[in-house]
């Protein structure tokens, strides 16, 4: 019975390469939250219902479930690292621009 959660067979409401969160989870062998978390973050392309209880839909081929398993595979906190080694200033630039004595 699939009273709480949509069934894995109950895919007639999906389209081509559409799963239901839990199941595409499941599949990439990854906890439901992190997959919520990525569709809020706008890391996954997916849609909810339009009819409660609004299930989470989420589009994923077989290239985008391999980038999936990809990303799921970076260390923690790869993210946040990257955003702060591409848009940290020079040191010589900050050292620079406090040395210099305007007169």
């Amino acid at each position: 019975m699939c009273s709480k959660h949509p069934c894995a067979g109950n895919r007639d409401s999906l389209e081509a390469a559409e799963w239901w969160l839990p199941d595409l989870a499941r599949v990439l062998g990854m906890p439901n939250i992190t997959l919520y978390n990525w569709v809020k973050r706008g890391l996954v392309k997916a849609r909810q219902q339009e009819q409660p209880p609004r299930h989470w839909i989420v589009w994923a081929d077989a290239a985008e479930q391999e980038r999936l398993r990809q990303l799921r595979s970076l260390p923690l906190g790869h993210a946040t690292r990257k955003k702060w080694t591409h848009q940290m200033p020079t040191l010589s630039t900050d050292i620079d621009s406090a040395i210099t004595v305007k007169a």
